[in-house]
């Protein structure tokens, strides 16, 4: 039965693919669209959580596509799709003894140790990011001038420039719901 239904809805998927809406019916059809796509991850999330619980199973070498595809722990197998949980290590960093062993090993060599954290930067070991909302509050507190300009900026070292760049941009679309109308 679960089978047939989710046979039934990649049909109507693949139908709906197919198809474009008039521009009468456009936004109706993107929220709904959007809607049953929420359904369905979550569906697919919450059954995906229950790969935690099952023990490993064998994947026979004769159903293996190619062996790098299946490098990890197989838990669930069936006619189509073999699931392997999948990790990652999600680190984080101590800046105080890294930016300290950097100073003292550029110090030894006869360079500045102030510059560490450019030499980091330059060798894409630090990646330096700025929050607004932070840096505006930062600026604010300590009355400083934030200044700004309409589009990028780049991070030439110009310490005449604005500081900050505003280049907007459409990032997708906000589905609204609205009360059908009266007919």
């Amino acid at each position: 039965m679960l089978a047939d239904m989710i046979a039934e809805l990649q049909r109507l998927a693949t139908q709906v693919d197919h198809l474009t809406p008039p521009d009468s019916a456009l936004a109706d059809a993107i929220g709904d669209l959007r809607r049953i796509e929420v359904i369905l991850a979550e569906t697919r999330h919450r059954w995906e959580t229950l790969v935690a619980e099952l023990d490993p199973v064998d994947l026979p070498p004769e159903r293996r596509i190619t062996e790098d595809l299946h490098a990890g722990i197989v838990t669930a197998v069936g006619d189509r799709w073999a699931i392997e949980p999948v990790y990652k290590t999600i680190r984080s960093f101590r800046s105080a003894p890294i930016i300290r062993t950097v100073m003292a090993d550029l110090e030894a060599q006869g360079m500045d140790g102030a510059d560490a954290i450019r030499v980091l930067r330059d060798a894409k070991a630090l990646t330096i990011t700025w929050s607004w909302t932070g840096l505006q509050r930062f600026f604010r507190q300590h009355r400083l001038d934030l200044t700004r300009t309409y589009g990028p900026v780049e991070d030439d070292g110009d310490v005449d420039a604005p500081m900050v760049g505003e280049d907007r941009k459409q990032a997708g679309v906000k589905r609204v719901p609205v009360k059908e109308p009266l007919h």
